[in-house]
């Protein structure tokens, strides 16, 4: 084989090797990108939840005040329903623990 010939496909061949080294490292590059931007979508996907949570939390612990004032004002007002039904003399009974008038 001659020796432009081989010198030809010398060249061609590190031309090739370096182009698909190249690609390699872009493609890396690419697959770097794509793994940062799932793990970012995962983190705030995480936080979400997490806001959620919390949210349910307070939601829940509001619930309960108010069923808790709603109790207590039920048992007001059964008082002073008690109070005029027995015909009693003021003052009224005082409001329960819990009442928020």
């Amino acid at each position: 084989m001659p020796e432009w010939m081989q010198i030809l496909l010398t060249g061609t061949g590190s031309a090739a090797a370096a182009f698909i080294a190249a690609w390699a490292l872009l493609r890396k590059g690419a697959w770097d990108d794509r793994q940062a931007w799932f793990n970012q979508i995962q983190e705030e996907r995480d936080a979400a939840d997490r806001r959620a949570e919390v949210s349910v939390e307070a939601f829940n612990a509001q619930a309960d005040r108010f069923w808790a004032d709603k109790a207590a004002s039920r048992n007001h007002v059964g008082a002073l329903t008690d109070h005029i039904w027995q015909r009693k003399p003021p003052p009224p009974p005082e409001p329960p623990a819990g009442y928020i008038p």
